[in-house]
């Protein structure tokens, strides 16, 4: 986690060059595990999983349990990235369990960290409960490292779910003060940077000091996630054309994020009604390797966004209507309030996407969210309403509607 995966892939190769799969120790076995852990970081999902299991097929036999907890994680988590979220859960609660059992602490921490991940396309609500129960046992056992990571994914979850921002930032800004190193600095900075850029505060500064954060660091995570910061900015700002391509490069470092990272270039596209984009942002979605109801959500909003500027309305609406209410069933309440600005720009006239606004508005003021909250006047006042007073966030929004 130091930043440095090409040098730690190549450098574990060269240890397992000259041995064979059946002249395998306990030695080699334990470096296969962390070899594909390497491969994971470097996007190599099919490789990881074929590592871990050759290592599995001694360390299972000779209950060698550290070496079968690590790779049965990082088997998970290729899996997952695979669109193999079933099995992938199943043996992330399996490793999770032997580590708890056996107490190996940093794999208890990291186990509960990639289950969370599998768990987010599904129960986010239930991913952000299990990086909670991490952050504590890590808190109490001084494991400031692992405790770093949960911070920062804590940040990434609550920000799509749309609870807890503050709690998120006192973490993170607890990583900060702590004299991490470069790594968490960096993945501390980016994650703090999307929340206050979702927040409208600092957007002229977030992304230079992501990137300062992360100089020298080569890592798709890292990478991606400053330009995920830029997509979001870039979007707020009114660089419509910018946040697409930031989006683009954000997914080529980071290609298991497409199904959030995408959500500012599909927003520009609507904005811009620029087709030929959202059809790009639709295929991109379309391709992603998975089932999980975040990824149905975020396929289904795009292709109604292309329906919409394809002039095909009643597909388009019937879209939005699938992609809200799933969104807001599996938990991810922002990303749900932020598709309403999509649909009553698409349809200002339309009652059923008027009747989505007091929510989304009442989402937006609880969070703090100014960008979307103006995006969400600007588009109220286009539909043909003033812009309310902000009495409070329920009252004003229904106003707004039932006065339409």
């Amino acid at each position: 986690d130091n930043g440095h995966l090409t040098e730690a892939v190549g450098f574990m190769e060269q240890e397992l060059a000259g041995i064979s799969e059946e002249s395998d120790t306990p030695e080699s076995a334990e470096v296969l595990a962390n070899l594909s852990r390497a491969y994971i970081r470097t996007d190599q999902n099919e490789r990881a999983v074929d590592t871990a299991d050759r290592a599995l097929k001694l360390a299972d036999r000779q209950n060698l349990e550290r070496i079968v907890t690590e790779a049965f994680i990082n088997k998970a988590s290729s899996m997952h990235r695979l669109g193999r979220l079933r099995e992938a859960l199943a043996l992330h609660i399996s490793a999770v369990d032997l580590a708890d059992r056996n107490g190996f602490v940093d794999l208890q921490l990291r186990g509960r960290n990639n289950l969370s991940v599998a768990q987010l396309e599904n129960e986010p609500m239930r991913a952000l409960e299990t990086v909670y129960e991490g952050i504590e046992l890590a808190r109490r056992l001084g494991q400031r490292g692992m405790f770093n990571w949960l911070a920062g994914t804590c940040a990434m979850y609550s920000g799509s779910i749309g609870k807890d921002w503050d709690r998120a930032l006192q973490l993170v800004d607890e990583t900060l003060t702590s004299s991490p190193n470069g790594y968490d600095r960096a993945r501390a900075t980016l994650t703090r940077g999307l929340l206050l850029a979702r927040r409208g505060v600092d957007l002229d500064r977030l992304v230079a000091e992501g990137k300062a954060a992360a100089e020298g660091i080569n890592d798709g995570q890292i990478i991606g996630g400053i330009d995920y910061v830029r997509a979001d900015v870039a979007l707020f700002q009114g660089r419509f054309a910018d946040s697409h391509q930031a989006a683009l490069d954000a997914i080529a470092q980071w290609p298991d994020s497409e199904p959030f990272v995408l959500q500012p270039a599909l927003h520009a596209a609507v904005i811009t009604g620029h087709l030929a984009n959202a059809q790009l942002i639709k295929q991109r979605l379309d391709a992603y390797p998975s089932g999980t109801p975040v990824a149905v959500a975020a396929r289904v909003w795009a292709s109604a966004v292309v329906a919409a500027l394809e002039g095909r309305p009643q597909e388009s609406l019937r879209g939005l209507h699938e992609a809200h209410e799933l969104f807001r069933q599996i938990g991810l309440n922002y990303d749900a309030a932020t598709l309403v600005v999509d649909a009553l720009l698409l349809f200002p006239g339309e009652p059923e996407v008027r009747a989505w606004v007091p929510d989304a508005r009442a989402l937006f003021e609880g969070l703090g969210a100014q960008p979307f909250l103006r995006l969400l006047d600007e588009a109220v006042a286009a539909a043909g309403d003033a812009a309310p007073a902000r009495a409070s966030a329920r009252e004003s929004a229904s106003k707004a509607v039932t006065t339409a």
